[in-house]
């Protein structure tokens, strides 16, 4: 075994396990620290640091709209869900799967986008929607049941996350317990 905790990655995932174990050597020799952004080097949001949308009466309006139709059009735009939340907060289901307006999910809003797509501009948007190790089967069945055919599912990346003793931090039932990097 590499390291105690890697059991779920040294065979299954050897790159998330070789992942994982540069970051320990990187967390206990301090490089990982010193790559780290200087917290007093940021500053706030400036005047004309964000770009404000055009009035929808204005002609810049009609402009960026008429671009966005053409590119639509052409098959230049996709839509990314990012739907890797647990969702604690909401009872433990998949934030994606919360209904939000009259029975809909978040998710089912955003995949009905594609098929608008399809009826306004002749093409569908192509969808690509991140999972974690979480949410990925659920999500799984209700894009499924949604009736998309071309709608790209994969997940995101998850670590063992490390105990301040750089040791794999484990759940109270001692199970491995992975997030995000």
């Amino acid at each position: 075994m590499l390291n105690p905790g890697l059991e779920l990655f040294e065979k299954s995932e050897p790159d998330v396990a070789a992942l994982f174990l540069r970051l320990v050597d990187e967390v206990r020799t301090g490089r990982l620290a010193e790559r780290a952004v200087d917290a007093s080097s940021l500053s706030p949001l400036g005047p004309g640091d964000l770009l404000q949308l055009p009035a929808m009466d204005s002609t810049e309006y009609r402009v960026a709209n008429r671009l966005g139709e053409e590119a639509l059009r052409r098959g230049e735009v996709a839509s990314l869900i990012v739907a890797g939340g647990a969702g604690t907060r909401f009872g433990g289901a998949a934030k994606a799967l919360a209904e939000v307006a009259a029975g809909q999910t978040f998710l089912a809003l955003k995949l009905a986008e594609s098929a608008r797509a399809l009826r306004l501009w002749g093409r569908p948007l192509p969808v690509a929607v991140m999972t974690s190790h979480l949410t990925h089967d659920a999500i799984a069945v209700a894009v499924r049941e949604s009736g998309l055919s071309d709608v790209l599912l994969f997940r995101q990346r998850s670590l063992p996350r490390l105990a301040l003793d750089d040791t794999v931090w484990r759940d109270l039932q001692s199970a491995v317990s992975i997030a995000p990097p």
